[in-house]
């Protein structure tokens, strides 16, 4: 394979992962402005008391409803943005003319997976098969990466604090995350 090929396809690679971070940082910021704009207008209590909500379904019902949106409406905004960023913005960008493509890491995962099976019977090498997982796994690493970087230095900016006094606390979360990895899926007993 030619160098400057896998070079050129790295950077589109990195470019499309980049991008898919920074969408995956907006659908959390509409998520949090949707929680915020459900918790100052009082929806939950508003949907409670809804005269109309509660003849149709009943007291009991609507009540349920108005906690379960209460308490979720963070998450449904966040996976209901997410999917309309990540499914329909590179297409609408992509209908502008401008090939950008979304390079998140269950994509990736689940278009390996479809693959697996031709590529088992096609009796490729270890390697290449490991070769697509290490990618998947460092579009996961970018995509998280961006992420939190792109909500790290705007909570920086929000609370005032200078980006270059968030850098020792920075410099310590890696560390952490380096010498225990786990504590990003199981929290640790006091």
């Amino acid at each position: 394979m030619d160098k400057r090929y896998l070079m050129r396809t790295v950077y589109t690679v990195s470019i499309f992962v980049v991008f898919t971070g920074f969408l995956l940082f907006m659908a959390s910021l509409i998520a949090g402005w949707f929680e915020n704009w459900v918790v100052v207008n009082q929806l939950g209590k508003r949907l409670k008391h809804n005269q109309f909500l509660k003849a149709y379904f009943g007291s009991a019902r609507t009540s349920r409803f108005a906690n379960f949106f209460t308490t979720n409406s963070n998450s449904l905004a966040a996976n209901i943005s997410l999917g309309f960023l990540l499914g329909m913005l590179p297409q609408f960008i992509k209908f502008l003319g401008v090939p950008l493509e979304v390079r998140h890491v269950t994509l990736a995962t689940g278009a390996f997976a479809t693959a697996l099976p031709m590529v088992l019977s096609i009796g490729l090498t270890g390697w290449e098969i490991l070769n697509p997982i290490l990618g998947i796994l460092c579009i996961g690493l970018l995509n998280i990466s961006v992420s939190f970087f792109l909500a790290f230095l705007l909570a920086s900016v929000s609370s005032k604090v200078k980006f270059r006094s968030l850098l020792p606390v920075l410099k310590s979360a890696v560390l952490l995350i380096l010498k225990k990895p786990w504590l990003l899926f199981i929290p640790e007993k006091d």
